[in-house]
């Protein structure tokens, strides 16, 4: 039956009976029961229910707590997770998907036929995380920016000439879910190119014996630091959520193998430290073309999360990969900074009513730590108990691959327990993150290094370093052929081409399109002081230190330009100094 409550008007009359919003979380991990949680906190006292594939005794309590149902099943299986659904049917609720898995067994598309809403895209558009040859494609197709170099192998034809026409800088990846664990790198994982060859083999060799896809994809390496933007989507509509960077490497140092993410972090400005307002423009613009490159491409708008991983470069932001649903752990620090009420979210996306004011943040850092068996990920320990009784603050903890044995909490062998901190810096977060994530007792180990000082100031000068000389080149009704010729003989005098800004509508050099993002001033100059304006604005919204002009009469020469990229000038200061006192 569907809960409902009675309301009165200001002079006690009692009103129409108000339904209750009802809302269903497929999946049982760490991330689910954050979304479980920020769930509870809505302000419309929703009933929650849970259908997953263990006995999570944290998103147990508060289904209770809503009068609300919790059951274990196969969460990959359409009919088992429809029938489940059923028996909330008068309920009208929403359902939120949490992992991939059922994203790509269509259980979506089960629902949505069932007239269910649902937050999470059906089959074919979560090909954009089950199929990464589908997402470069995609991208390639509609000439989304942050594309890079790629190919997609179904044998080991061809595979050797690409490695070599890459240099032997490239990356090899399983063309389907890998649990995050489907990456690999040359010169990192791969040691030389044997490794990589062997790679490629052992991934064709699962897919024929029916244990994985049947193909792979290589692509240039890219070098920088990643990180992740996430959006809602309500298939047209998107509302974007603060940077996030993730650790997916096993220990401190990044070193190790692969897992699904050992924690993660968030600033109190939306933005990482390392990042420009520019870096995360270009990620959120290029998550708003992917969506529409999808409702273009199936004719279907994508519903749910839209997971870009991005990769911050030397030339700009490109993309790595997607994922078509909240990214774990990244959820974790989302959930507990969100500021709004994730039943209303829901309830936009379902209805197609989305808007940036429906979602904000606490303006606050966050740090994620995750405790994660002995032996994770390659050879875990089993079944072992765990004790979270001795957490200060249960509210920030997340327990993931557990399951309860009576009284006894056990872990399942995957990471098991997460807990968030909070603070006004990176720094006070990480704190409060690693005193807690002590308290957790077992046969278990943990990151130290996620949010510490020393961490982000070696992520601040990789980045640094690799920006080097940032230029924008100015391009005032140049041929695009010049401003390509300006771009090469910037880059081989030691600079990084950032930006072409167009003082005229002037289409951009399509061989270069993929190095630098592309700025038009708002409109024609008439004289010298509102071009200089215009200019300066563009360079400091967008964090470049140095402009380039293609036409030597306007404010800076191109013989001044290539002086400061050899001496390594590249001051804002100066730039605009010389630009005010040019006539």
């Amino acid at each position: 039956m569907c809960i409902r409550d009675r309301c009165c008007d200001s002079n006690g009359v009692e009103k129409v009976d108000v339904p209750k919003p009802s809302l269903i979380v497929i999946g049982s991990g760490a991330r689910e029961h954050a979304l479980l949680r920020a769930a509870s906190q809505s302000r419309l006292s929703p009933r929650l229910h849970c259908f997953g594939t263990s006995n999570n005794p944290g998103m147990m309590a508060i289904c209770e707590q809503s009068r609300g149902c919790y059951q274990t099943g196969a969460i990959d299986d359409p009919a088992a997770v429809l029938a489940f659904a059923m028996r909330f049917q008068d309920e009208q609720p929403m359902v939120l998907v949490g992992p991939e898995a059922p994203l790509e067994a269509g259980v979506v598309d089960t629902l949505e036929e069932a007239r269910f809403g649902v937050v999470g895209p059906k089959r074919r558009l979560a090909m954009l995380e089950t199929s990464k040859h589908y997402t470069r494609e995609l991208m390639h197709k509609h000439m989304i920016p942050g594309r890079c170099r790629f190919k997609h192998f179904t044998s080991m034809e061809g595979v050797s000439e690409f490695m070599d026409e890459l240099g032997l800088e490239y990356v090899v990846k399983d063309d389907g879910l890998c649990g995050g664990k489907g990456v690999k790198v040359s010169g990192d994982h791969l040691k030389d190119k044997e490794a990589g060859l062997e790679e490629c083999e052992r991934i064709l060799r699962k897919g024929l014996a029916g244990e994985g896809s049947s193909s792979l994809v290589i692509e240039e390496k890219l070098v920088g630091q990643e990180f992740s933007i996430m959006s809602f989507c309500d298939g047209e509509h998107l509302a974007h959520m603060p940077a996030v960077q993730d650790h997916k490497r096993a220990y401190d140092g990044d070193e190790g193998p692969n897992t699904g993410g050992m924690g993660s972090y968030t600033d109190a400005s939306g933005i990482l430290p390392w990042l420009t307002p520019a870096d995360v423009k270009a990620a959120r613009d290029i998550n708003e073309k992917v969506a529409k490159a999808l409702l273009e491409e199936e004719g279907a708008g994508y519903k749910g999360v839209l997971y870009g991983q991005f990769m911050a470069t030397k030339h700009g932001v490109n993309v790595i990969e997607y994922n078509a649903r909240f990214g774990d752990p990244e959820a974790l620090n989302l959930m507990a900074l969100l500021d709004s009420d994730l039943i209303t979210i829901c309830q936009g996306i379902c209805q197609g009513t989305l808007t940036q004011d429906l979602v904000s943040f606490k303006p606050v850092a966050s740090v994620c730590k995750y405790k994660v068996p002995d032996g994770y990920p390659e050879h875990p320990v089993k079944g072992e108990p765990i004790d979270v009784t001795n957490i200060n603050f249960p509210q920030l903890l997340y327990l993931a691959s557990v399951d309860k044995d009576g009284e006894i909490l056990r872990e399942c062998g995957s990471r098991t327990a997460a807990v968030v901190g909070l603070g006004e810096s990176i720094g006070e977060a990480e704190a409060a993150a690693e005193a807690e994530v002590q308290r957790i007792t077992g046969p278990l180990f943990h990151r130290k290094d996620i949010g510490a000082s020393a961490s982000l100031k070696a992520r601040e000068s990789q980045m640094s370093s690799l920006r080097g000389v940032h230029v924008s080149i100015l391009a005032k009704g140049d041929d695009p052929q010049n401003v390509a010729a300006l771009v090469n003989q910037v880059e081989q005098n030691g600079g990084t081409v950032r930006a072409v800004i167009y003082e005229n509508n002037v289409m951009t050099v399509p061989e270069q399109g993929d190095r630098h993002q592309c700025y038009q001033l708002p409109a024609p100059h008439q004289d010298q002081a509102s071009l200089e304006a215009s200019v300066c604005s563009v360079l400091e919204d967008h964090c470049l230190s140095l402009i380039h002009i293609s036409e030597p009469t306007r404010l800076l020469s191109i013989s001044y330009a290539v002086f400061c990229l050899k001496k390594k000038k590249h001051h804002k200061e100066c730039t605009y100094e010389y630009i005010k006192h040019t006539s």
